[in-house]
């Protein structure tokens, strides 16, 4: 029986088996995707990271608080933003991910202008807007909304999330 262990702001946290949990993402609230928390016994894993840090920083909060271990390893399970943008928030453990998913994280998520970076965002957003106005389609206008919601929520984080990505595309 999967069980409610904690409700956030961001996601739902559910526990499904011993030491097993999911991070259920709330639509529009920054964290996007859903990501996982494995206690292995003498370490604890945090898989995918959410798309702020705002949400990741909870993430990690809430599984040492539930498993009273610390983080010692964060799995990426691809590059998108809504799954690796809160690794900042893990910068002092080990992150796993493929050769690939490095690789693509690099080459697909390098902001060299953050200025231009943000207008680029503000206008699609306002694209995202047109669109959601001009929508009658019930489900396409959801998906929309949230994707409005979500990409605002980076938006807010993007400088915090600039200068963590510069640092980590020299590193990785």
């Amino acid at each position: 029986m999967i069980k409610l262990v904690v409700e956030t702001e961001y996601f739902t946290l559910k526990c499904l088996s011993e030491g097993v949990y999911a991070a259920i993402a709330k639509p529009g609230q920054g964290a996007w995707s859903n990501a996982g928390i494995v206690d292995l016994g003498d370490v604890l894993l945090v898989f995918d990271s959410f798309s702020t840090p705002s949400a990741a920083q909870l993430l990690r909060k809430q599984a040492e608080y539930i498993t009273g271990k610390k983080v010692k390893y964060l799995i990426n399970s691809h590059y998108h933003g809504d799954h690796v943008f809160g690794n900042q928030v893990f910068e002092d453990v080990t992150i796993i991910s493929t050769s690939l998913t490095k690789k693509w994280f690099k080459d697909q998520n390098s902001i060299l202008d953050v200025a231009k970076e943000i207008e680029e965002m503000k206008q699609y957003l306002d694209h995202l807007k047109n669109q959601l106005e001009s929508t009658i389609n019930p489900i396409l206008k959801r998906s929309l909304s949230n994707q409005y919601l979500e990409m605002s929520k980076v938006l807010e984080e993007l400088p915090h999330l600039w200068s963590f990505l510069q640092s980590s595309l020299k590193t990785i």
